[in-house]
This record gives structure tokens, C-alpha cells and sequence, in this order.
């Protein structure tokens, strides 16, 4: 289920839940994401919580975020850079949780 809601002039919302079951393991997936233009390009972000319901892995939860930011430097050229967490099973090594990128998009 999803819902997406104009938030203002500049804003949008996105709130979903998602419920899977793969090999007798139930989880269930909560987020949300905003958008925000500030004129010359977005600043935006979303979160997400996993939720393990049964199976195996029964109680594990997992937080996840990203937020990033772009400028728009002609009209169809921007830059942009992100991070994220993914908080992921492997927490001796956070290294491979996260994420970091910088980068330019360039549409013709």
C-alpha cells in the first residue's frame, strides 16, 4: 500500500507498507519519503524499517535511510550527492552498510 501527498507549493510525501512472505518468513516493510524543491533543484530523503515476523530470523529489525541533494546547473544537467545506511546483517563490517555517492545526470 502507498500513498503520496502534496505537502505545500514544493513538497511531496510518500508513505507504503509492504507485508512479504518468502520460505515460511514473514516481514514486513514501513517507509517514508519527502521531497522538497528549493528552486534550482531537490533536497529529498526516505527511511525504511524491516520488520522479521517469523521464520528463522524472527524479532530482527532493520532501520534504513537515505538522504541526498541535487542542483540543477542547465536544464537538463544537474549534480547530485546521497548517503545511505542500509543497516544491514553483517554488523561487524559497516563499511559494507553504507553508501556514499557524488555524480552529474546529463538527459538528451
Amino acid at each position: 500500500v502507498v500513498a503520496i501527498f502534496n505537502v505545500g507549493q514544493s513538497a511531496e510525501l510518500a508513505v507504503n507498507h509492504e507485508m512479504q512472505t518468502i520460505a515460511d518468513e514473514d516481514t514486513d516493510f514501513t517507509g517514508a519519503a519527502l521531497t522538497v524543491d528549493y528552486g534550482v533543484g531537490n533536497v529529498y530523503g526516505a527511511v525504511k524499517e524491516i520488520s522479521v515476523d517469523s521464520g528463522p530470523d524472527k524479532g530482527q529489525e532493520f532501520s534504513q535511510y537515505a538522504v541526498g541533494i541535487d542542483y540543477e546547473i542547465e536544464s537538463d544537467w544537474k549534480i547530485w550527492a546521497e548517503v545511505a545506511n542500509f543497516d544491514g546483517d553483517d554488523a561487524g563490517d559497516e563499511a559494507h552498510d553504507s553508501l556514499m555517492g557524488f555524480g552529474t545526470e546529463y538527459k538528451f
